[in-house]
């Protein structure tokens, strides 16, 4: 049996409560999402984690195709565990494979098409190429200055929730998010706002 350490409790389904850890990942692309629509892409067809080709199955965080058609943009969040700045590179390069690889046929195409992976350590550390994907997503410099503080606050405090939880079982209660967002409770803010008149068709 593997030694139960912070690792396992924040990252594994096996010990850390699975809505939690859900719940983690979704606030950082709630916060995310909103920051798109406020931004000089706004007016791009955006999808959030549904299906976006007849080719396969996968569900990218974020979907966005430009007016035009002619450009593809994908982005996914993962919050892993700070065991190195390897880690964090490899939970990065994961991100990028999996996209590129599923989505190939984009390049085919003749579309212009990039992976924006969004790292966010579970102890509440910014990976600094995530900012590049964020200005890449169309949101302001000085906005993504702002919002780092909270995306890594709020990740850290959905993390303490799965830890106390994991200690306390059945008899935990989630306090209020104090210095992060709190997402909405389930996932109809997805679906919110997402395609706007005379998008473009991405296949």
């Amino acid at each position: 049996k593997d030694v139960e350490t912070q690792l396992h409790i924040l990252q594994t389904r096996e010990y850390g409560l699975p809505k939690l850890i859900n719940e983690r990942h979704d606030a950082v692309l709630h916060v995310v999402r909103n920051l798109i629509r406020k931004g000089s892409k706004k007016d791009w067809k955006l999808k959030i984690d549904e299906s976006v080709s007849s080719c396969n199955q996968l569900r990218p965080d974020i979907y966005m195709c430009s007016p035009d058609g002619k450009e593809i943009i994908m982005a996914d969040v993962t919050c892993p565990y700070e065991s190195g700045m390897q880690a964090m590179q490899e939970s990065w390069n994961r991100k990028v494979t999996k996209y590129e690889g599923g989505f190939s046929h984009f390049h085919k195409m003749g579309k212009k098409f990039t992976v924006l992976p969004i790292v966010v350590g579970s102890l509440g550390t910014w990976w600094k190429p995530t900012t590049n994907s964020l200005v890449q997503l169309g949101i302001e410099k000085e906005t993504i200055r702002r919002v780092i503080p909270e995306l890594c606050s709020m990740t850290m405090e959905y993390s303490k929730d799965v830890y106390w939880n994991h200690i306390f079982g059945d008899t935990f209660r989630k306090p209020p998010m104090r210095f992060g967002v709190e997402k909405p409770k389930g996932n109809s803010w997805k679906k919110e706002g997402s395609e706007p008149k005379g998008a473009a068709s991405s296949d």
